[in-house]
């Protein structure tokens, strides 16, 4: 991307957290930036609203021409927009799935096939995925989340390989645990609530999530890495963030069996067998 020119950002999820850190710094740094959200009266000042839902393929049009037709051209896509489902997988109805999924792949998706016209038409572009470290490491009680980070992570892939020599890049950043706002805006799976024979595992397991959400880094450091990602000529396909040992994780992975890496995460989530048979009796029908 030409340095000399007043590159044009478009951020979903801008209205808060990661998506608000990363539309700050690009707006500080002198962007052109646009701030999707269902709540477009959060976004910061300087920041030009857009009322979007990201699954809502017409509503993505709407916002993506009205950038067209303000500024003449849309050099970076940051997806940032998502939510986080917790629950057992057994537990997970077909809509609650459905709505994980829409939010943080299918949301990315409408938004990576609404703006790559106008970055052919430029020949040149950077999309940013935001995914996570549990797009690389599946965690328990996070199933379906994990689920939609892992797709998200394998249609980047997919889309570097399209894209090559077009001057449009495609990239992943892979936050681990940061204090934002997802604590208190998760959704339980209903089902997942009260005695069930994943009750023990589930309430040990959410509970050492949340304290590490509560207590990791905040999120600036992610839009000052997503700005130093705008700045280079071929961006790598992941930027792992967040404390050493979450970003040691994915490579551990790669390193040794899976049974050991899959007993080194029960320990770590305190997974343990349950108690007695009667365990077993599944509170939902």
């Amino acid at each position: 991307m030409n340095p000399t020119i007043q590159k044009t950002a478009l951020i979903t999820g801008a209205s808060s957290g990661i998506g608000k850190a990363i539309a700050r710094t690009f707006l500080e740094k002198g962007m052109i930036v646009y701030g999707a959200s269902r709540q477009p009266g959060r976004l910061e000042k300087g920041i030009r609203p857009l009322l979007m839902d990201v699954a809502d393929p017409a509503a993505v049009e709407k916002g993506v021409e009205q950038i067209k037709s303000e500024t003449g051209r849309l050099d970076i896509l940051v997806n940032c927009a998502g939510i986080s489902l917790v629950g057992a997988i057994e537990h997970h109805s077909p809509e609650e799935a459905d709505l994980q999924m829409r939010t943080n792949f299918t949301g990315s998706l409408n938004l990576i096939r609404a703006v790559l016209p106008q970055m052919w038409k430029q020949r040149s572009g950077l999309i940013i995925n935001v995914s996570s470290i549990a797009g690389r490491v599946a965690l328990p009680f996070q199933g379906i989340y994990s689920s939609s980070k892992f797709a998200l992570e394998g249609l980047t892939e997919s889309l570097r390989l399209e894209l090559f020599g077009s001057g449009i890049h495609a990239c992943l950043i892979e936050p681990g645990d940061f204090s934002t706002e997802i604590v208190k805006n998760r959704i339980f799976c209903q089902a997942s609530q009260g005695e069930n024979a994943y009750a023990d595992n589930y309430q040990r397991a959410y509970a050492l999530m949340e304290q590490e959400e509560l207590h990791g880094p905040g999120p600036e450091r992610i839009g000052q890495l997503a700005w130093k990602i705008t700045r280079l000529k071929n961006p790598r396909l992941r930027y792992t963030t967040g404390k050493l040992m979450q970003r040691l994780a994915p490579r551990v992975k790669n390193l040794i069996p899976d049974i050991w890496f899959e007993f080194i995460l029960r320990m770590n989530y305190k997974i343990k067998r349950p108690a007695t048979p009667s365990s077993f009796l599944i509170s939902n029908p």
